[in-house]
């Protein structure tokens, strides 16, 4: 019986090792040092909504990164609109539970040098349960969804917006050559 009880701790043991081996992570905690690597060392945010929560998470998450926001870098992040949509997805007969979406879009920008380089639109959802009997509990279980999709969009962001400031596109012509088209004879 004992050696039994070795060989399920030596199994464990062994499992335990080869999970921490591939390079897996809890969602959130990546270890320190981990995630953003990039040459930028400022940046700015801008816009109306520069303290709305997703702009709040982006310079959470621009600090643990070692990246100073500031006021005038040469790198400005504008998150300009923050669209919420909760969605009825569908429900159980005699309605014991239902499912939402909650999805969350951020229109949002990024400059360098004082260059508009990408206006985008990002998007993070989940699907989630909804209890009528309970609802308390579901407007607990909807601010923790929201507030976790924020930070998937600030972190989407910020990485987007440090990986062009990193690799900012480059083009050769002239303005008035790019903005013209061949006319017919």
């Amino acid at each position: 019986m004992r050696a039994l009880n070795i060989i399920k701790l030596s199994l464990f043991c062994c499992l335990l090792l080869q999970l921490s081996a591939c390079g897996f992570h809890l969602k959130g905690h990546a270890a320190e040092g981990e995630g953003i690597e990039t040459n930028v060392t400022q940046l700015s945010l801008g816009g109306s909504l520069k303290y709305n929560e997703v702009a709040n998470a982006i310079k959470q998450q621009a600090e643990q990164a070692n990246i100073s926001v500031i006021d005038g870098s040469d790198l400005v992040i504008t998150v300009s609109n923050i669209l919420e949509e909760n969605t009825r997805m569908g429900g159980t007969q005699g309605a014991d539970v239902e499912q939402y979406r909650l999805r969350l879009t951020a229109s949002w920008e990024v400059q360098v040098n004082g260059q508009l380089l990408l206006p985008k639109d990002l998007a993070a959802q989940q699907i989630y349960d909804y209890l009528p009997a309970n609802q308390l509990s579901n407007d607990q279980e909807v601010q923790l969804i929201r507030a976790e999709l924020e930070q998937q969009l600030a972190s989407n962001i910020l990485r987007q917006a440090l990986a062009i400031a990193n690799n900012p596109p480059t083009c050769d012509c002239d303005e008035t050559e790019a903005g013209t088209t061949p006319t017919k004879p």
